[in-house]
């Protein structure tokens, strides 16, 4: 009895742990979208065409969502053991761990997809065309003159590098 219950106690807590990593690693896909979607967004400012990148973003976040409310749904499941007879011991045991198995590498394939979508919506953003150069000009736009060139005494170009340390 208390190996059984010992056995119910350490699936309760591997459920814990994995509903807790997919968790995880959610909130990094998910950020990983933000960065995506705020640089289609400069592109699109830009002029860009961001359908496509768009589109792929729609199904990124839905494929998150799908996965997110399976992480839900695993972290409300309990295996519970439920034994009769001693005979039936082992199978119950066995029973209990293979639908453990079976629920969390379902939550994982949904987390997998997540992150593909994800994948493809980085890939989709990335073959727009100059989609860097955009990038390059918002930034330099909106930075002040951090260095400027001058050349020195041998005629090679140095730069003098203007930095403020805050204290």
């Amino acid at each position: 009895k208390l190996v059984v219950e010992k056995v119910d106690g350490q699936f309760d807590r591997i459920n814990t742990q994995h509903v807790e990593n997919f968790g995880n690693a959610l909130a990094k896909i998910e950020e990983a979208l933000q960065k995506v979607v705020s640089r289609a967004d400069k592109a699109e400012a830009a002029g860009r065409d961001m359908s496509a990148a768009r589109a792929a973003v729609t199904a990124a976040q839905t494929a998150i969502s799908v996965a997110r409310d399976s992480v839900a749904a695993q972290a409300a499941k309990t295996y519970a053991i439920n034994v009769t007879t001693e005979e039936a011991l082992r199978s119950a045991v066995e029973a209990a761990k293979q639908a453990l198995r079976t629920d969390l590498t379902a939550v994982q394939t949904a987390v997998k997809t997540a992150r593909e979508a994800v994948r493809t919506a980085v890939t989709t953003l990335a073959q727009i065309p100059n989609i860097n150069r955009v990038e390059a000009e918002v930034s330099s736009s909106a930075t002040t003159e951090a260095a400027t060139p001058t050349a020195n005494a041998s005629g090679s170009t140095e730069a003098n590098v203007n930095v403020e340390t805050a204290n």
